[in-house]
Parts: C-alpha cells; sequence; structure tokens
C-alpha cells in the first residue's frame, strides 16, 4: 500500500498553501504573545515577524528529509545496514533448526541439545533455548558427564530462564551450578573464578527480580569468595582486575535497585561497561 504524504513534502507546494501556511504559523506564534495588562511571563519569548516566519519556513522545506513511503522503502533501508557476521548467523539457524538424533545415549543427547540450545539463544529463540538447554540437563544428569560440563550446562539454562523472565527458576538452577562446582575436585583456582562470578551474577539477578536480601547475600559470598581468590598469590592478572570489576558491577546493581543510585555510581567501574 503506497502511503500518500502532503503534497509540500514532494516539493510541489501551490502558490496558495504557502501564503496559508506562512500566516498560519505566524498567527500561532503571535497568539502566544501575552496581552497587556495579562499576567505575563518574566521573560516573554521575543515577537516572530512574518518575514522571520517566511526565513523559518523555507530553512526547514530546504533541509527536510520525507520519510520512506512504501514497505519497500523501508526494507530497502534496513537490507542496507549492516549485519554481524551473517555467516555465523546462518550456521546457527541450521543448527537450531536440526532433529536430535535416533539414540539413546545419554551424553550423546545432552551435547546435541547443548549446541541446539546455543544456537537458538544467538538467533534470539529464547523459548526454544530454555527447552533445549532443559533437555541438555536432564541427560548430562543421566550421563557420565564432567562436574565441569553439567555446570556450563546449568550455567546456560539458568541465564537463559532469566532472559526470558523465569527468575525463580533460573536463580535456583545458577545456585545449583554453583554447588556442584564448589563440591567437585576441579582446581580451587577454576572453583574460586566461577564462584565469584556465579554470586555475583546472582546477586544481580535477584536485585532484579526485586529480592535485596537475597540480593546483598549473594553479593558477600562474591565479595568473600573475591578475598579468598585474591590471597591465592597466583599470577593470573587478567582474573585479578577482571573479578573486582564483576563483584563492584554487582554491588552497583544491587544500590541501583535499592534507589541508592549515588552509592550505585560510585562502585560501578568505567571498564565493566553499563552496570
Amino acid at each position: 500500500m503506497r502511503i500518500q504524504w502532503p503534497m509540500f513534502i514532494e516539493g510541489k507546494t501551490p502558490s496558495f498553501m504557502k501564503s496559508f501556511l506562512i500566516l498560519a504559523l505566524a498567527s500561532a506564534l503571535l497568539a502566544g504573545c501575552p496581552k497587556e495588562g495579562a499576567d505575563a511571563p518574566i521573560s516573554p519569548s521575543p515577537v516572530m515577524s512574518v518575514e522571520q516566519a517566511k526565513k523559518v519556513t523555507a530553512k526547514f522545506s530546504q533541509h527536510f528529509t520525507p520519510p520512506p513511503r512504501t514497505i519497500k522503502d523501508i526494507t530497502a533501508i534496513l537490507d542496507r545496514e549492516k549485519r554481524e557476521n551473517p555467516a555465523s548467523v546462518a550456521k546457527a539457524h541450521i543448527l537450531a533448526d536440526k532433529t536430535p538424533p535416533k539414540t539413546k545415549d545419554t551424553i550423546v543427547l545432552a551435547k546435541f541439545y547443548l549446541k541446539r540450545a546455543r544456537a537458538a539463544q544467538e538467533i534470539g529463540r529464547t523459548r526454544q533455548a530454555i527447552k533445549d538447554f532443559r533437555y541438555a540437563a536432564h541427560y548430562a544428569e543421566r550421563g557420565d558427564v564432567s562436574a565441569r560440563q553439567y555446570s556450563h550446562m546449568l550455567n546456560g539454562l539458568g541465564k537463559t530462564e532469566v532472559k526470558g523472565g523465569n527468575y525463580n527458576s533460573g536463580i535456583a538452577v545458577l545456585r545449583k551450578a554453583i554447588n556442584l562446582l564448589e563440591g567437585s575436585d576441579l582446581h580451587p583456582v577454576i572453583i574460586g573464578i566461577w564462584s565469584v562470578v556465579q554470586n555475583a551474577r546472582l546477586a544481580g539477578f535477584s536485585a532484579e527480580a526485586g529480592d535485596i536480601e537475597v540480593a546483598e547475600k549473594f553479593l558477600r559470598q562474591a565479595e568473600d569468595r573475591l578475598a579468598e581468590f585474591l590471597l591465592m598469590k597466583l599470577k593470573f592478572e587478567y582474573y585479578r582486575e577482571l573479578l573486582p570489576a564483576y563483584v563492584a558491577s554487582a554491588r552497583a546493581r544491587v544500590n541501583d535497585f535499592r534507589g541508592k543510585l549515588r552509592e550505585a555510581e560510585m562502585t560501578c567501574p568505567p571498564q565493566t561497561g553499563p552496570c
């Protein structure tokens, strides 16, 4: 359907329309001026003359860009926009549309649903991603997968649940992932890093969900784990800089949702971007 715009947009304004527009504009401006004896503002705006109104109208016409008139015009503008890595998006679509393998091997099924969930997540299919992450965790729990692999699946599920608006489910899953890692035989450094990140993340999610008391509990745990990690005195400069930023960002988010905006601004580290 073609949208019909007024004639003056297309540069075909008849002379009587120009006169009408100028007079209408001048009348509107003059009408806003205070009358003598009325309660006028302290600093009234200067009156614009008809000649000045003509100049404003002419300047407006020269710089006005009409909006797209048809659906084709709109799609043409969108097509001109640069897309991020179209090859990766196309690959994700293929993976997200794959059918499950015909097998009863729980490890194979867990890995398949994990890959498909991540692909669905990449292209914005949140509902499918949640469902596939749940299947991946379900089969992983019944199969012989490492604690690290299983926690990765739970981590993906928890974050996607929160993204889909299921805060309670997402937070419960992420708590399970933390407990799983902290009770595993993984290297203490890996456990320490993950524990700081996950507790900081849970503090932010809990604050978003409106549970400030729980958010502060997770924040304290993140701070405690961070202190333990820093005491290890290991040569992990990247994480020694990154983890404090994570905790500071989580603290800022909690302060933000508590209404302490000044504290939120002071605690949000600039290198982390928006808190």
